[in-house]
């Protein structure tokens, strides 16, 4: 009985999400709180400073990416109607920590800062999302507008990506994490902190 729960276990939490390639070295990291009224510990988000004192450990991690999910809407800027939907906004190594190439265009700069004044902001689509809209290979360098700001698409994730865990909701694009501040219309020091 327990080799059969555990079997089952492993299949439910243990294995890639799809897309994700096979790697015992990669794993998800969550933060705790306890829970004032229940005294219970409960999972929890971590703050971008955290992930960043996570990055630093080299001697523990080679590397460490982060994502936040948020609904956007899209606007293809052909006539169609805008769309709401989830928009994964990604540290910029985000891809190539999870050993994922694009299967279109070059996809997002490994080190792209989008805080800069006047820097162009750039977008990944769900390969779902591009054969929706037809499945243009036109659409790499094509604008399009995410919660009315203009972002370049860059890429098209791989068919089978559905974003880094099972639970994160099915993305359809990716967005870099510092563009967040902009496309939700929140401070970019928001990012900066702990809490």
């Amino acid at each position: 009985v327990n080799s059969a729960l555990f079997s089952f276990m492993r299949i439910l939490t243990m294995r890639p999400a799809p897309g994700v390639p096979a790697d015992d070295a990669l794993v998800r990291i969550r933060g705790t709180s306890l829970t004032r009224s229940e005294g219970k510990l409960q999972g929890r988000y971590l703050s971008m400073p955290e992930v960043n004192d996570l990055a630093t450990r080299r001697e523990t991690f080679s590397a460490v990416a982060s994502y936040s999910g948020e609904e956007v809407v899209l606007d293809m800027g052909d006539g169609s109607d805008p769309k709401a939907m989830t928009g994964h906004f990604v540290s910029p190594n985000f891809f190539s920590t999870l050993g994922i190439r694009t299967a279109l265009g070059p996809g997002l700069p490994g080190g792209q800062t989008d805080d800069a004044p006047g820097a162009e902001l750039v977008v990944v689509i769900a390969h779902s999302l591009w054969e929706q809209i037809g499945g243009d290979t036109a659409i790499v360098g094509r604008v399009v507008r995410v919660n009315d700001v203009p972002m370049r698409t860059v890429g098209v994730a791989p068919p089978a990506f559905q974003g880094a865990v099972f639970d994160s909701g099915v993305p359809r694009l990716f967005l870099p994490m510092a563009a967040r501040a902009s496309i939700l219309q929140t401070t970019p020091h928001a990012l900066a902190s702990r809490d």
